[in-house]
Formats: C-alpha cells, structure tokens, sequence
C-alpha cells in the first residue's frame, strides 16, 4: 500500500518488509496501530486542513462565489504547474508540466498519478463552469 510506504521509516518498518519480490505487508497489534495512524495523519493532513480553511473562510462570512473566481482558478493552475516543473526538474534534471513523483515516493506503478491527474482536471473543469454558468 503506498500509504503505508510513504511513512516514516519509524512506523515504515512495523507495516512493510521488503521482499525480493516487492514487499510484506506486516500483521500484527502495533501493525494494525500504525497503518490507523498512517490513515489519521493523511486525513488530516490533505482534506483535514481544506476542511479547517474552509470553515475560516464560511464563518468569515464568505462563499463558494467568492473562492471560484477567474483570479484564484487561473493561479491555481499555474500554481500546479510551476509544482510540476520546479519537483520534476529538481528530481529529474528535465522541467516537466506533469510531475510523477516514482523518484521521490516508494511506487509501483504509476497508475494513481494517471487518476490524480484526471481527478485534477475535472476539478479545474468543473470550477471553470461553475464560474461561466454560476
């Protein structure tokens, strides 16, 4: 599970093993402990803090209108962009509008980033008609 790889290698080496074929996914107690940790900490650390900014934001009196404007949806594609090229060409030595991170995280395919990607561009898609329409 990529999850789990990506942790610190103190919690790494009680949820993975390496394996000549891949890896072990390890079963036990503290196992079982670390990879609930592991979910905690990507919860809040993706989806937790949108979350937390976005009640800032509602309980300051703003709105969705107020967040889907041209200004702030043009930035946060260029934002994503300049992401991609500044972490490809400083793992890869190659500038890139697409950024596979198989360098900087333990993968073993890149199938997630083809979704991410996608997911990434509905979003932008439905923010733009959101703005035309709304």
């Amino acid at each position: 599970h990529t999850l789990y790889r990506n942790m610190p290698a103190s919690m790494l080496e009680h949820m993975v093993r390496e394996h000549e074929d891949g890896y072990v996914m390890l079963d036990t107690q503290y196992t079982r402990a670390a990879k609930a940790l592991s979910h905690v900490l990507d919860t809040l650390g993706h989806p937790g803090l949108l979350c937390l900014f976005w009640r800032l934001h509602r309980r300051s009196g703003g709105t969705l209108r107020d967040v889907l404007t041209w200004p702030v949806i043009v930035f946060a594609w260029h934002l994503s962009r300049v992401w991609s090229l500044v972490h490809s060409y400083h793992n890869t030595g190659a500038p890139s509008l697409w950024y596979y991170g198989h360098d900087v995280y333990l993968l073993n395919n890149l199938d997630s980033y083809l979704m991410a990607y996608i997911a990434e561009g509905v979003c932008f898609a439905g923010a733009i008609v959101c703005r035309v329409y709304w």
